[in-house]
Protein backbone atom coordinates (compact mmCIF):
# COMPACT_ATOMS: atom_id res chain seq x y z
CA UNK A 1 0.00 0.00 0.00
CA UNK A 2 1.62 3.15 -1.25
CA UNK A 3 0.37 5.44 1.51
CA UNK A 4 1.52 3.21 4.35
CA UNK A 5 3.89 5.26 6.48
CA UNK A 6 6.13 2.36 7.47
CA UNK A 7 7.52 0.02 4.83
CA UNK A 8 7.05 -2.82 4.51
CA UNK A 9 3.60 -3.65 5.77
CA UNK A 10 3.37 -7.42 5.98
CA UNK A 11 0.01 -9.14 6.21
CA UNK A 12 -0.17 -12.82 7.10
CA UNK A 13 -3.12 -15.16 6.51
CA UNK A 14 -1.59 -17.71 8.83
CA UNK A 15 -0.60 -17.55 12.46
CA UNK A 16 2.21 -15.25 13.45
CA UNK A 17 5.51 -16.20 11.91
CA UNK A 18 7.56 -16.74 15.06
CA UNK A 19 10.88 -15.29 13.90
CA UNK A 20 9.34 -12.20 12.24
CA UNK A 21 7.89 -9.40 14.32
CA UNK A 22 5.53 -6.59 13.40
CA UNK A 23 3.28 -8.59 11.08
CA UNK A 24 -0.41 -7.84 10.73
CA UNK A 25 -1.98 -11.21 11.47
CA UNK A 26 -4.99 -10.48 13.67
CA UNK A 27 -8.04 -11.52 11.59
CA UNK A 28 -9.97 -8.26 12.15
CA UNK A 29 -6.92 -6.21 11.15
CA UNK A 30 -6.27 -8.32 8.04
CA UNK A 31 -9.94 -7.92 7.05
CA UNK A 32 -9.67 -4.16 7.56
CA UNK A 33 -6.52 -3.88 5.42
CA UNK A 34 -8.07 -5.93 2.61
CA UNK A 35 -11.15 -3.71 2.68
CA UNK A 36 -8.94 -0.61 2.65
CA UNK A 37 -6.99 -1.91 -0.34
CA UNK A 38 -10.25 -2.63 -2.20
CA UNK A 39 -11.64 0.81 -1.32
CA UNK A 40 -8.50 2.54 -2.60
CA UNK A 41 -9.01 0.94 -6.01
CA UNK A 42 -12.30 2.81 -6.47
CA UNK A 43 -12.01 6.07 -8.37
CA UNK A 44 -13.95 8.26 -5.95
CA UNK A 45 -13.06 7.17 -2.46
CA UNK A 46 -12.92 8.70 1.00
CA UNK A 47 -9.26 9.63 0.64
CA UNK A 48 -9.58 11.52 -2.66
CA UNK A 49 -11.17 14.46 -0.84
CA UNK A 50 -7.85 15.20 0.90
CA UNK A 51 -4.73 16.94 -0.44
CA UNK A 52 -2.61 14.16 1.04
CA UNK A 53 -2.90 11.30 3.47
CA UNK A 54 -0.82 8.58 5.07
CA UNK A 55 -1.54 5.77 7.48
CA UNK A 56 0.21 3.18 9.54
CA UNK A 57 -0.49 0.10 11.57
CA UNK A 58 0.37 1.14 15.09
CA UNK A 59 3.00 -1.21 16.45
CA UNK A 60 2.32 -1.40 20.17
CA UNK A 61 5.89 -2.48 20.92
CA UNK A 62 7.43 0.50 19.09
CA UNK A 63 4.79 3.27 19.09
CA UNK A 64 4.45 3.48 22.87
CA UNK A 65 3.25 7.11 22.85
CA UNK A 66 0.14 6.37 20.78
CA UNK A 67 -2.28 5.71 23.61
CA UNK A 68 -5.58 7.15 24.76
CA UNK A 69 -6.02 6.96 28.55
CA UNK A 70 -9.37 5.82 29.91
CA UNK A 71 -10.92 4.61 33.15
CA UNK A 72 -12.10 1.02 33.38
CA UNK A 73 -14.32 0.80 36.50
CA UNK A 74 -13.11 -2.75 37.21
CA UNK A 75 -9.39 -2.12 36.65
CA UNK A 76 -8.78 1.62 37.09
CA UNK A 77 -6.70 3.73 34.71
CA UNK A 78 -5.77 1.96 31.47
CA UNK A 79 -4.51 2.85 28.00
CA UNK A 80 -6.40 2.30 24.76
CA UNK A 81 -4.05 1.28 21.94
CA UNK A 82 -5.76 1.90 18.57
CA UNK A 83 -4.54 -0.34 15.74
CA UNK A 84 -4.38 2.10 12.81
CA UNK A 85 -3.74 5.81 12.51
CA UNK A 86 -4.44 7.95 9.45
CA UNK A 87 -3.06 11.42 8.88
CA UNK A 88 -5.25 13.44 6.51
CA UNK A 89 -4.76 17.00 5.25
CA UNK A 90 -7.01 19.36 3.32
CA UNK A 91 -5.80 22.95 3.09
CA UNK A 92 -5.13 24.18 6.64
CA UNK A 93 -7.15 21.36 8.20
CA UNK A 94 -5.32 18.31 9.51
CA UNK A 95 -7.09 15.22 10.81
CA UNK A 96 -5.73 12.34 12.83
CA UNK A 97 -8.07 9.38 12.50
CA UNK A 98 -7.68 6.34 14.71
CA UNK A 99 -9.41 3.19 13.51
CA UNK A 100 -9.53 0.10 15.70
CA UNK A 101 -11.06 -3.10 14.28
CA UNK A 102 -12.78 -5.12 17.00
CA UNK A 103 -15.90 -7.00 17.94
CA UNK A 104 -18.89 -5.48 19.70
CA UNK A 105 -19.19 -8.24 22.29
CA UNK A 106 -17.04 -6.59 24.94
CA UNK A 107 -18.43 -3.49 26.60
CA UNK A 108 -15.03 -2.02 27.44
CA UNK A 109 -15.11 -0.20 24.08
CA UNK A 110 -17.48 2.24 25.78
CA UNK A 111 -14.80 3.20 28.31
CA UNK A 112 -12.27 3.63 25.51
CA UNK A 113 -14.63 5.90 23.57
CA UNK A 114 -15.31 7.84 26.78
CA UNK A 115 -11.55 8.33 27.25
CA UNK A 116 -11.27 9.61 23.68
CA UNK A 117 -14.25 11.94 24.19
CA UNK A 118 -12.78 13.39 27.39
CA UNK A 119 -9.67 14.45 25.48
CA UNK A 120 -10.87 15.28 21.99
CA UNK A 121 -14.55 16.26 22.11
CA UNK A 122 -16.51 19.07 23.68
CA UNK A 123 -20.31 18.90 23.82
CA UNK A 124 -20.27 15.94 21.38
CA UNK A 125 -18.28 17.93 18.79
CA UNK A 126 -14.68 17.18 17.83
CA UNK A 127 -12.37 19.83 19.28
CA UNK A 128 -10.19 21.90 16.96
CA UNK A 129 -6.64 22.50 18.14
CA UNK A 130 -4.94 25.46 16.47
CA UNK A 131 -1.19 25.61 15.92
CA UNK A 132 0.89 27.73 13.50
CA UNK A 133 -2.17 28.79 11.50
CA UNK A 134 -3.36 25.19 11.07
CA UNK A 135 -6.37 23.35 12.48
CA UNK A 136 -5.99 19.88 13.99
CA UNK A 137 -8.75 17.41 14.89
CA UNK A 138 -8.51 13.90 16.31
CA UNK A 139 -11.16 11.32 15.40
CA UNK A 140 -11.91 7.77 16.51
CA UNK A 141 -13.75 4.97 14.72
CA UNK A 142 -14.13 1.34 15.75
CA UNK A 143 -14.62 -1.16 12.93
CA UNK A 144 -16.82 -4.23 13.33
CA UNK A 145 -18.33 -6.76 10.96
CA UNK A 146 -21.91 -5.71 11.71
CA UNK A 147 -22.71 -2.35 13.24
CA UNK A 148 -26.46 -3.07 12.95
CA UNK A 149 -26.24 -4.65 16.42
CA UNK A 150 -26.45 -1.11 17.76
CA UNK A 151 -29.80 0.57 18.20
CA UNK A 152 -30.22 3.75 16.15
CA UNK A 153 -30.35 5.79 19.34
CA UNK A 154 -27.31 4.11 20.91
CA UNK A 155 -24.91 6.90 21.87
CA UNK A 156 -21.84 4.93 20.75
CA UNK A 157 -23.18 3.96 17.30
CA UNK A 158 -21.62 6.98 15.60
CA UNK A 159 -18.14 5.69 16.46
CA UNK A 160 -18.63 2.36 14.67
CA UNK A 161 -18.01 1.62 10.99
CA UNK A 162 -17.99 -1.65 9.11
CA UNK A 163 -14.51 -2.62 7.83
CA UNK A 164 -15.49 -2.07 4.20
CA UNK A 165 -17.39 1.19 4.81
CA UNK A 166 -15.13 4.17 4.40
CA UNK A 167 -17.95 6.68 4.22
CA UNK A 168 -16.57 8.27 7.38
CA UNK A 169 -18.02 11.57 8.51
CA UNK A 170 -15.23 13.44 10.27
CA UNK A 171 -17.45 16.22 11.64
CA UNK A 172 -19.76 13.90 13.59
Amino acid sequence: MLNHYYFPSIVSKKDRIKWMKHIVDTPSEVTFLKALEKHLKTKENFFTEFDWWMFSKVDHTLDKQIRIPYIDPANGKRDFLPDFVFWLQKGKDYHILYIDPKGTGRSEYQYKVDGYRDLFEDSDKVKTFKFSGKNFKVHLRLATEDKSVFADKDYYKKYWVEPDDFNIKLDE
